[in-house]
This record gives C-alpha cells, sequence and structure tokens, in this order.
C-alpha cells in the first residue's frame, strides 16, 4: 500500500475549511485532526 504524502495547511486554509466544515477539528503544526466524540482521545497538540 502506497502511503500519500502529507498534505499541510496553512493557518488561513484551516479556518477557512473550519468555517464550512459540518464537524469539528483541531489544527496543528499544519495539520488538520477530526475532534472524536466526548470521551475518547484528543490529539496531543500543545
Amino acid at each position: 500500500m502506497i502511503n500519500p504524502a502529507k498534505q499541510f495547511v496553512t493557518p488561513e486554509e484551516y479556518l477557512a475549511l473550519e468555517e464550512k466544515a459540518d464537524h469539528k477539528s483541531e489544527y496543528c503544526d499544519g495539520e488538520i485532526f477530526a475532534l472524536g466524540r466526548v470521551g475518547q482521545p484528543q490529539s496531543n497538540c500543545d
């Protein structure tokens, strides 16, 4: 299986995507992570 290259986004791109999204996500160092449901672990972005 071939792993696609990571695609990094700018904070501005993230905010534009988040505004239109039907789910919440988290931005960390150019990557976007979908937020889990309550009680599920989140990403470790500090």
